[in-house]
């Protein structure tokens, strides 16, 4: 029987369809559909960049990522599923999400609320749960160093664990979260300064981390680095308003991760 490659992360990673409706965007998981594919407006059908990996590996593909996913909705998707099944894993792929993300694990039909609080919300359009959100912002929750913090506590434990339960293992950043109340420049470099300053940062393997120190004013780089526009060519993207990997896009992804892993 095939071992696994186990890939978990956000909509970078996620196998989703997506449909526009009167100006609105509408994700739902595909994976019922055609697994392993993005299904999005009308483009042709696609592999994600898990799928076209674990055809390369000869592995069994387990997508878990779900859109808009945080990095706590991602720790427990990874411990929980790696901790019961790790007999049965050749690999686990784990794509970290923004750090201003924030995932509430609940009991109901929808088991996690998941918050941006680092997006401002649109003219018309109403944010989902404003009023958690807006305690937070009361509270200054969450700024650069509780979230870089909070991150790498998470990557940091579940190297140790993957390494106890002897998983093979490597770790990528999808993407990093804009701050919509800051300047872009400025907000990456207080990030990159919170990572430099971290009691975590030279306890992170960085041979089991692609791309690390993740932000490219520290010479690393994540997945929206991979598919960037250049003179303004949007190649990799599925629209020009919107940044996620289209097929060049996942098939260059997956190409930079079997070249690193």
């Amino acid at each position: 029987m095939k071992k696994e490659l186990v890939v978990i992360g956000c909509s970078f990673t996620e196998a989703y369809s997506c449909e526009h409706i009167n100006g609105k965007r509408y994700v739902h998981v595909s994976d019922d559909k055609m697994p392993g594919y993005v299904i999005y407006d009308h483009l042709e059908p696609y592999k994600v960049w898990g799928l076209r990996i674990a055809e390369k590996l000869n592995l069994k593909y387990v997508n878990l990522a779900k859109s808009g996913a945080g990095n706590d909705l991602i720790f427990a998707k990874a411990l929980d599923y790696v901790s019961a099944n790790h007999k049965k894993i050749g690999k686990v792929i784990i794509q970290w999400s923004g750090i201003l993300r924030m995932d509430f694990e609940q009991v109901l039909d929808n088991p996690w609320i998941q918050l941006n609080p680092g997006t401002k919300p649109s003219a018309g359009f109403e944010r989902m749960y404003e009023d958690i959100i807006s305690v937070l912002h009361k509270h200054r929750i969450p700024n650069q160093t509780s979230s870089m913090n909070g991150w790498l506590r998470k990557v940091y434990a579940l190297q140790n664990i993957f390494k106890q339960l002897d998983v093979d293992y490597h770790f990528v950043t999808g993407i990093l979260e804009l701050n919509e109340y800051m300047e872009y420049d400025d907000w990456h470099y207080k990030c990159a300064q919170a990572l430099l300053e971290s009691q975590y940062f030279d306890l992170i393997d960085k041979k089991r981390y692609i791309g690390w120190p993740v932000y490219s004013v520290l010479k690393g780089f994540c997945f929206q680095d991979i598919i960037r526009p250049e003179n303004n060519n949007f190649k990799y993207w599925v629209s020009k308003i919107d940044g996620h990997p289209n097929k060049l896009g996942h098939e260059k992804i997956a190409e930079v991760i079997l070249n690193e892993i």
